[in-house]
């Protein structure tokens, strides 16, 4: 108890050689890889969509998770840590941060198509880039059922 009083007193340069300890010795303990080398691989996939070859959902999921999600999870995962929360609350603030980076890159994906520049501060040229977004891969998957009821 006196130990946790006195890391509440530190400021937050002194604080964060601690939180980053904490945060990575959970991750250690469940095992999971760290974000970092999970948005590499998120981003690894998110350039690999662009070759053209089929992509459905559960991969662009994957893709998410990996990516975008990943990054907000780990921010809210440190936030419940430097709160001192418990592990079950810092276990529903990652995943919290996870479903809300999802929820982001699905309205960023929307925006890279159907944006107003203007409004929204970024070009909207995903189909441009061949970028394999929400609504192209629902698109795709579309195209293919009606072809499929064709034959």
């Amino acid at each position: 108890m006196l130990a946790e009083q006195r890391f509440r007193r530190l400021d937050a340069s002194e604080k964060l050689p601690q939180v980053y300890l904490e945060f990575g010795l959970r991750q250690e303990k469940e095992r999971e890889p760290q974000p970092s080398k999970k948005r590499c691989r998120g981003q690894s996939m998110d350039i690999s969509f662009v070759d053209g070859r089929s992509l459905g959902v559960p991969e662009y999921m994957d893709m998410v998770r990996g990516k975008t999600a990943t990054l907000f999870g780990a921010a809210c995962e440190v936030a419940a840590i430097i709160a001192w929360c418990d592990d079950r609350t810092v276990q529903l603030a990652r995943d919290f941060g996870l479903n809300m980076g999802i929820a982001f890159q699905i309205h960023d994906d929307y925006l890279g198509i159907w944006g107003d520049e203007d409004e929204v501060g970024k070009t909207a040229n995903d189909l441009a880039e061949k970028k394999r977004t929400l609504p192209v891969v629902l698109a795709l998957e579309m195209a293919r059922l009606e072809a499929v009821s064709w034959c």
